[in-house]
């Protein structure tokens, strides 16, 4: 198998594969918060690049329990050290599209990485999801390769009274047996680093609806606060829009989970916060951030992390952008870094402080004074 390391991305850390693109993920997960279990189907249409004898996907340690591919024969598979290698019969030429199919379960879990543990991970009440840079593998079969975009369908099931949240929009919603099942389809080609779910007891704040829906989900009597801190959010993305050109995607969405968390994470439409940026606007630089990588980053993307640090450039300019039109106080002196030695999302261990989660591989974080 030929990675996307040997293709040339020295920075991939053992992830992904050049010999194949994956065009769509359907995911059907059913989750129980209070047993962190998960039990799961994904669909994948995979195009080949280059003639292939073996499907290579990268998956943790969730259990395979089923592996099929419609348009080709499987010979066997094998799932060992985040990888699921499935062997066929013969070899598909360039450009052959298959099906493939993996049923699997588990209890999901971070996945150690350079810099930190990332991905599917427990908060108190719920789940974060912090897939930036390789954590995605933590909760769906998928190649992960940031040059690898792809369209998604994921429908959620989750028990009462928890609300999921996926990246993309939400199509289709029902309730049966003290459980919810939330469909999002995702139509904007996207990289499974920004792939995510997010799980709390939410109420849902309506910030504005132009130029585009913007909301923010926020834990239960939280809505008053997030009103008043997020007063000049429509404001900030009326700037960007002058600046930048079109919102790219359908709709933004801002959460705020009920644990601390250090620094926020871009999603696809999306933004992760701590509840400690809801109480405080120490960190009002934060917020224009993470709506600028929905241009910078998430809509123009780059094909390797080397060059990461141009999602997080034009960012870290975005605060100085709406520093200068609003009046708000300047960012204070910033200056590039490399990702945080801290695990990338909130404990929930008792024995534990909420850690942190990092907002990418290149970070800009503010000076000490």
């Amino acid at each position: 198998m030929s990675s996307s390391a040997e293709a040339g991305d020295r920075y991939a850390l053992g992830h992904g594969t050049a010999t194949l693109h994956v065009e769509h993920y359907d995911l059907e997960l059913d989750y129980r918060v209070r047993r962190n279990r998960l039990d799961a189907t994904a669909r994948l249409r995979v195009r080949t690049l280059e003639p292939v004898k073996a499907l290579e996907l990268d998956l943790a340690d969730l259990t395979v329990r089923t592996v099929a591919v419609t348009g080709a024969t499987v010979a066997r598979y094998r799932h060992r050290a985040g990888r699921l290698t499935v062997k066929l019969t013969e070899t598909l030429p360039t450009d052959s599209v298959v099906e493939v199919t993996v049923g699997y379960a588990g209890a999901p879990q971070p996945v150690d990485s350079p810099f930190g543990e990332v991905g599917w991970e427990e908060l108190e009440d719920g789940v974060i999801v912090a897939s930036q840079p390789t954590g995605a593998s933590s909760w769906f079969p998928c190649n992960d390769r940031p040059g690898d975009a792809s369209t998604y369908r994921t429908s959620i099931t989750v028990e009462h009274p928890y609300r999921a949240h996926a990246h993309g929009t939400l199509t289709r919603q029902s309730s049966r047996g003290g459980t919810t099942t939330s469909v999002f389809e995702e139509h904007h080609p996207t990289p499974a680093y920004l792939a995510t779910v997010q799980i709390g007891r939410y109420t849902e704040v309506v910030l504005a609806t132009e130029p585009v829906l913007q909301r923010a989900l926020v834990p239960e009597g939280q809505s008053a606060l997030a009103r008043t801190r997020l007063a000049r959010h429509a404001e900030i993305m009326r700037l960007f829009t002058e600046l930048f050109g079109p919102y790219p995607l359908d709709e933004y969405t801002l959460v705020f989970t009920p644990d601390a968390l250090e620094i926020p994470v871009e999603a696809q439409g999306m933004a992760v916060f701590g509840s400690n940026h809801l109480r405080s606007d120490a960190d009002d630089r934060l917020i224009p951030h993470e709506l600028a990588h929905q241009w910078f980053g998430n809509s123009v993307s780059v094909v390797t992390w080397q060059h990461i640090w141009l999602n997080e450039g034009f960012a870290c300019y975005a605060e100085w952008l709406w520093s200068e039109a609003s009046g708000v106080r300047a960012p204070t002196p910033w200056r590039a870094s490399t990702m945080r030695d801290s695990p990338a999302s909130a404990r929930t261990s008792s024995s534990r402080t909420p850690a942190s989660t990092t907002s990418s591989t290149t970070a800009c974080t503010s000076a000490a004074p």
